[in-house]
């Protein structure tokens, strides 16, 4: 079959598409989490009673509903949940720290809080019962006690809410820089943008990897949402791990993976993907930039590769790839637009050969506001409409690319250029697992390049090694001038490198190198 440009828009909710589904096939596996396997009407009743207990508790239409744990089926009980009374779900990641947790808990307002008790030796219902106080103890849920929470009487009911435009997730942005924003997401947002890149990806069968962090807009609808609506099966794990994944795709027979960048380098660079059976992967995609070794490694392994480019404001995906698009494309764009979406760029100009521009967005699954944020929702649409996403890009054709984000751009010297150009020529050196090409400011050029590397397990390159690597790469003002080692790189909650941390440290190497 060939790739779809019809656009489908889906006006229903996550829960009525889910209960339609399990009409159709309730003893199918819904969820897998571990030896736990929930058939899809054993889920939809296990929602029809979350969201009776939820009304029992206070929660109406609109109100939050905060889930601090990693990914389990408790959490899609949760979604859909809010999904049937008109609630909205705000998923909270184990790795935020506890000024974020208070933030978070503090900015969403959320009627009542479900959470794991404690994690890798934190407390995580302590934390949150200071962050309440001890008169509002009672909003936390323990999710040991999420049994005896659900209600039991099934002759009461809930009519389901009917709004497909009504929000149903907040999810709040990395916060990289300034305080993180909540980015409401309807319904129809979710379902229009899974149901079309599902038309790309074209596979029956779905078993689908589930193990990004909650609120990560990717857990949402490139993993949960995605299997469910192709009525499929979500196996659930609760995180990464290099040997953990292996073996769910070899034991569980994955056929569907969508994979963090970050997460395809850790695997190739362990060594250890020979020593398990991935046959079953029928379809491996990914967001973003993927350095050569990472990609041919998943490609001799993986029937089919595909990667997106999205974000949280487009409820998941704005790019998809389809079946036409070579090795050196899905390594160096993002596929095209969905149809859902309309893309352009705004005041695009010439740079190293191809027109450069801010992508600005419009279309169903654009949010139409920052919760509680209407400076920021201002500054992030065009007078027209069009949401601003921060990203540079270039077409090729039909086809996207991302050069950057706008605000890291680096111009040294009268130049502008492209981190992940950088980044990708450097990650092709066999010793380097990770490249965070930065710009740190300097006196003579305005900015110079900056890059921190880690290498592989057992692997190690010196810094000239490394540039003579990039000068028959890259014109020599893109080479760094400064290449910093460091063991590994810090990773925020949904997966991405801290480029400010990075940018901050190099900054002060840099520094100290150029007053020596």
């Amino acid at each position: 079959m060939g790739t779809s440009t019809t656009e489908h828009i889906v006006e229903d909710t996550l829960y009525k598409k889910a209960k339609e589904i399990s009409v159709d096939r309730p003893m199918h596996p819904a969820i897998e989490y571990g030896e736990r396997v929930i058939s899809y009407a054993e889920l939809v009743d296990l929602v029809d009673r979350c969201a009776l207990s939820l009304r029992r508790r206070g929660v109406g239409v609109g109100d939050r509903v905060a889930f601090l744990a990693a990914p389990c089926p408790e959490v899609t009980t949760v979604l859909l949940a809010c999904s049937k009374i008109g609630a909205i779900f705000a998923g909270l990641g184990p790795r935020l720290s506890d000024d974020e947790l208070s933030h978070l808990l503090e900015d969403s307002a959320s009627t009542i809080i479900f959470s794991i008790e404690r994690l890798d030796g934190r407390d995580f219902a302590k934390a949150i019962e200071e962050v309440l106080g001890k008169d509002e103890k009672h909003r936390l849920v323990r999710l040991s006690d999420f049994g005896a929470f659900l209600e039991q009487d099934a002759a009461q009911q809930v009519i389901p809410a009917d709004d497909p435009e009504a929000a149903v997730a907040l999810i709040y942005t990395s916060g990289s820089t300034g305080k993180p924003k909540g980015v409401l997401i309807s319904n129809l947002a979710i379902l229009t943008s899974v149901t079309n890149a599902l038309a790309r990806i074209d596979m029956e069968d779905i078993r689908a990897l589930s193990m990004l962090p909650i609120d990560h807009v990717a857990f949402l609808a490139n993993e949960v949402v995605m299997a469910l609506l192709a009525g499929g099966t979500a196996v659930q794990l609760p995180g990464f791990d290099v040997e953990r994944t292996l073996e769910a795709i070899e034991q569980k027979r994955i056929t569907l993976w969508c994979a963090i960048p970050t997460m395809l380098q850790r695997l190739a660079s362990s060594g250890r993907m020979d020593e398990f059976d991935l046959s079953s992967l029928e379809y491996v995609w990914w967001p973003g930039p993927l350095s050569r070794e990472a990609f041919d490694a998943i490609r001799c392994r993986a029937k089919r590769l595909g990667v997106s480019y999205g974000m949280s404001e487009a409820a998941g995906g704005i790019t998809f790839s389809d079946r036409d698009m070579s090795a050196e494309a899905l390594l160096s764009g993002v596929g095209k637009p969905l149809p859902s979406l309309e893309v352009k760029l705004d005041d695009p100009v010439e740079m190293d050969g191809r027109f450069v521009g801010e992508i600005l967005i419009r279309g169903r699954q654009v949010i139409s506001e920052y919760r509680g944020r209407p400076d920021a929702t201002a500054d992030s649409f065009t007078e027209d409409g069009w949401f601003r996403t921060g990203d540079l890009g270039a077409f090729d054709q039909e086809y996207l690319s991302i050069v950057g984000r706008k605000k890291e751009l680096i111009r040294s010297g009268g130049y502008n250029i492209s981190p992940y150009e950088v980044e990708s020529a450097i990650e092709v050196h066999g010793a380097v697992a990770f490249a965070t090409i930065v710009g740190v400011k300097d006196e003579e050029y305005g900015e110079v390049v900056a890059a921190a590397v880690s290498f592989a397990d057992g692997r190690t390159a010196d810094v000239e090694e490394l540039r003579a690597h990039l000068r028959g790469r890259l014109p020599g003002y893109k080479v760094p001038k400064l290449i910093s080692v460091w063991s590994e790189m810090p990773f925020l909650a949904n997966g991405k490198v801290d480029r400010s941390l990075v940018r901050r440290q190099l900054a002060e190497e840099w520094k100290t190198l150029a007053h020596t």
